[in-house]
Parts: C-alpha cells; structure tokens; sequence
C-alpha cells in the first residue's frame, strides 16, 4: 500500500529526474502507468505500465526505478531534438 503523501513525492521526483520531459503518473490500485513525453511537441518517449506501487513507495525502489528508466530512454529509438 502507498499513502497519497508517498505518491506525491514519487510523481515529484520522476518529474525532476527526467526534466525538461514531462512525466505524467497514473496511480492504479497496485501498479503505476507511467509517460514521458516532450513538453512543447506531446511526443512520448516511454509509457511505461504495471510499475508495482511497493517500487515507488521507498527512496531505494524510486532510485532504482528511476535508474531502469534511465537506461531505456537512453535506449530508445525517438528522435530527441
């Protein structure tokens, strides 16, 4: 379980890690939907779904999160001008 408190520090930190993409963050009962997208254009970068809401609720599993994610937008394919 994550509190609303713990989400909003989450939603936060993913938003900072990732600047200047946005990052919007859907909260569902036991997972996180994530998209990271361009500011000015709307493009996605990455969606990202079923993240389990326990990776998301500690400052390790965020870090960690945020690290995995890291790595598949450096991955990625887009065009990022």
């Amino acid at each position: 379980m994550i509190t609303s408190r713990q989400s909003l520090a989450a939603r936060v930190e993913l938003q900072r890690a990732f600047s200047p993409l946005a990052c919007s963050y859907l909260h569902e009962r036991s997972s996180v939907r994530l998209r990271f997208y361009e500011r000015d254009t709307g493009q996605t970068q990455l969606i990202v779904a079923g993240i389990p809401v326990s990776q998301v609720a500690t400052s390790q599993g965020l870090a960690k999160l945020i690290l995995e994610l890291r790595y598949e937008l450096d991955g990625s394919t887009f065009d990022r001008r």
